[in-house]
């Protein structure tokens, strides 16, 4: 009785709470985000239902952010049979609630006023000694009160989190007592909120002098309330003062049909308002390319900061100087999650940046890339998993960055065809100067087989054109003429595989006879049974073409083992006896999954019941 009385009072303390937050002007909040029980939406619709018992009732029409949360598609259906549309979503993500049960979102200062409270510490404590009181053994919770108190000291707090809070807006007559609050904040983590606009945020000025980051991520925006570009980057009450020392701005999915991060971005570097920006995210913002409109790139400051530019005739790419200009500074970028599938666009943009150290551009949709010379001079990281890489030569091409030194491609669409080993090895020997691969480190030893492989591929390769040009002369080494014509060719062959002629230098050169080419490519295996009825046997030594299929390697082991092939599981792993991967396509030829000399391939039952 006593938990339920709580319960009730609580509840009855939350309906006054939020019966209190009811905005009187709720039509102008058509737009805003708003939570119910820790789901957000946005509204879409205020006012009368058909279907409510009372026709004054004011409902709000929510579009959720969970596309599995609503009952309906923003309309309802009478009685009669009548369909009335309020607004229109995806089925089954919208609901129409009372404006009681919604959250409306608060000020910045009251949410780390009551994020940072002390007020339930006291009680927690009497929990604690409850707890070691009832308990058989001794607990002691050491430290943790001190710990707490010294997490909510705002007056030396430098990171203020707030993900997944109910911030709105930031209370401009408040100013100086945030600033008293919070006095040495230098991060802002503001990510998933009911933030819906920028325009109170400009306030954020009077944290200038200390505030180094913010984040302002999974917060989908509305529209400026600036009439003018020159509004929007005022001294008083827009953002030219608000961002002097920021190094770090995030704007992730923040993008709406009436507002574009990148834009936003660019207006407030082209009027100094960021002037020194170190890290900038502008991820899964659905941009395309960098091109803006006329009146944004010339820096109209009486155009419209709103005014996207539909005419695709008129847009115009910012230039590369210019943009290396506004960010001296930019030393991370991050513009993934983009539906972007040129290269060259984002190198006549960013390529110039002075200090960009750190490129990252995961799940977007560039088929590859093509360096060009003097650009991104400094970027010693990339990260570029999940593109529609499908050429080897890809990797050439990042061998001419003149700093790089860590590169992740993993799941690229080629991936699928040469398989992750085979793709990490042609990584490595191409790219001369890399340190770390798909976040592993290349020591010596895998470099130089890394060399080795390149070297036999190589001549598989152009074993592999010599004979479908028909050209069989196997006596053309011993030729005069070939001679005379060696070093032309090598060159020829360096064109098409950079770093020839130095690792023939090094490890030798490569046949390129096809029968020849292919003992090359063999490789030495020891196969072992893990199955129960023929675990006894002894291993099997074997020479194995690369070019054998995993269905051909079952009915090899199918001969050595008694197993019928659709009873097998295949695995592979080192000799010293690592951590064993599946090989579990059949279709797929050794070479995908890389395998060299030395491997173990272990045959297991995937069929007890098979007798």
């Amino acid at each position: 009785q006593t938990l339920q009385s709580m319960a009730q009072s609580t509840q009855q303390k939350d309906e006054q709470k939020s019966a209190s937050q009811i905005p009187d002007n709720l039509q102008d909040f058509v737009g805003n985000r708003i939570e119910v029980d820790k789901d957000k939406g946005t509204i879409r619709y205020v006012g009368p239902v058909a279907t409510s018992k009372k026709a004054t009732t004011t409902w709000l029409g929510i579009e959720w952010d969970d596309a599995n949360r609503g009952k309906n598609d923003g309309s309802v259906v009478t009685d009669d049979g009548t369909v009335h549309r309020y607004f229109t979503t995806d089925a089954g993500r919208a609901s129409f609630i009372k404006p009681i049960k919604a959250n409306f979102g608060r000020d910045l200062l009251t949410v780390i006023l009551d994020r940072f409270s002390l007020d339930g510490l006291e009680d927690d404590l009497k929990e604690q000694q409850a707890i070691s009181a009832e308990s058989q053994y001794k607990i002691e919770f050491v430290g943790w009160d001190k710990s707490i108190r010294r997490q909510c000291n705002l007056a030396k707090k430098t990171s203020v989190n707030l993900e997944e809070h109910d911030v709105r807006y930031l209370d401009l007559n408040s100013l100086k007592e945030l600033k008293q609050t919070v006095p040495e904040v230098e991060f802002m983590e503001l990510r998933r909120n009911l933030i819906t606009t920028f325009d109170s945020f400009a306030g954020l000025s009077c944290l200038a002098e200390t505030l180094r980051e913010i984040n302002f991520s999974h917060n989908p925006l509305n529209v400026l309330n600036y009439k003018t570009i020159r509004a929007l980057c005022d001294d008083q009450t827009g953002f030219k003062l608000t961002f002097p020392n920021l190094r770090g701005l995030f704007l992730n999915n923040c993008k709406s049909d009436v507002f574009k991060p990148w834009q936003f971005v660019y207006i407030l570097l082209k009027n100094g308002c960021l002037p020194k920006l170190g890290e900038l995210q502008i991820c899964c913002n659905n941009i395309k390319n960098f091109k803006l409109p006329a009146h944004v790139i010339n820096n109209d400051l009486e155009a419209n900061p709103n005014d996207f530019g539909e005419d695709e005739s008129k847009m115009m790419q910012p230039d590369a100087q210019e943009i290396a200009t506004l960010m001296p500074y930019l030393a991370t970028l991050n513009i993934g999650e983009n539906p972007l599938s040129s290269w060259d666009e984002i190198s006549d943009v960013f390529g110039l940046c002075p200090n960009l150290t750190q490129f990252k551009c995961s799940y977007a949709e560039l088929p590859g890339i093509r360096y060009k010379a003097n650009t991104f001079c400094k970027v010693s990281r990339v990260w570029m998993r999940n593109n529609k890489w499908t050429d080897v030569a890809v990797f050439d091409e990042f061998s001419k960055f003149p700093t790089l030194q860590q590169l992740n491609f993993i799941q690229n669409t080629f991936e699928d065809i040469h398989g992750f080993s085979t793709l990490r090895d042609l990584c490595i020997a191409k790219v001369p100067n890399l340190h770390v691969c798909n976040s592993s480190v290349i020591n010596a030893k895998e470099r130089h087989d890394a060399e080795l492989f390149y070297l036999k591929w190589i001549a598989k390769q152009l074993a592999l054109n010599k004979e479908q040009s028909g050209d069989n002369n196997e006596n053309d080494e011993e030729s005069a003429e070939s001679k005379q014509n060696e070093q032309a060719e090598m060159e020829r062959i360096e064109q098409l595989y950079p770093r020839y002629i130095e690792l023939t230098k090094k490890h030798g050169a490569m046949s390129f006879n096809k029968q020849e080419a292919e003992k090359l490519m063999a490789i030495t295996v020891t196969i072992k049974s893990m199955d129960p009825e023929s675990i006894t046997a002894k291993p099997v030594e074997k020479k194995l073409p690369t070019a054998m299929t995993v269905a051909q390697l079952k009915m090899l082991c199918k001969r050595l083992f008694n197993l019928q092939p659709q009873h097998q599981r295949l695995m592979f792993r080192d000799g010293g006896g690592g951590f064993p991967e599946d090989m579990d396509d059949d279709s797929k030829p050794l070479s995908f999954y890389n395998l060299k000399d030395g491997i173990e391939i272990l045959m297991q039952s995937c069929d007890f019941h098979k007798k």
